[in-house]
């Protein structure tokens, strides 16, 4: 799990969705973030590991904190752009 969170602590994930005024026509969820991580860094975790109090809804840089294991947690970056 360490060894894990070294590799994602320098990992930004970007999403392009839709929005309007900086609003998105829906959310990034845990899913949303999961299936990123899976497909562009090759990381497999669970949705339960992503901490995130609600779903994201707006554009701009946001912090997402993943607990990979009890005492092991790791902040990524995540990037949300319109489309």
């Amino acid at each position: 799990a360490k060894e894990m969170a070294e590799k994602l602590s320098n990992v930004g994930l970007v999403f392009k969705k839709k929005a309007k005024e900086g609003k998105l026509y829906g959310s990034i969820t845990e899913k949303d973030i999961v299936d990123s991580l899976k497909k562009d860094e090759k990381v497999e975790i669970s949705k339960d590991m992503v901490k995130i109090k609600s779903p994201i809804k707006t554009i701009g840089e946001h912090k997402v904190k993943l607990e990979l294991t009890e005492g092991v947690t790791v902040t990524i970056g995540v990037k949300v752009e319109a489309e």
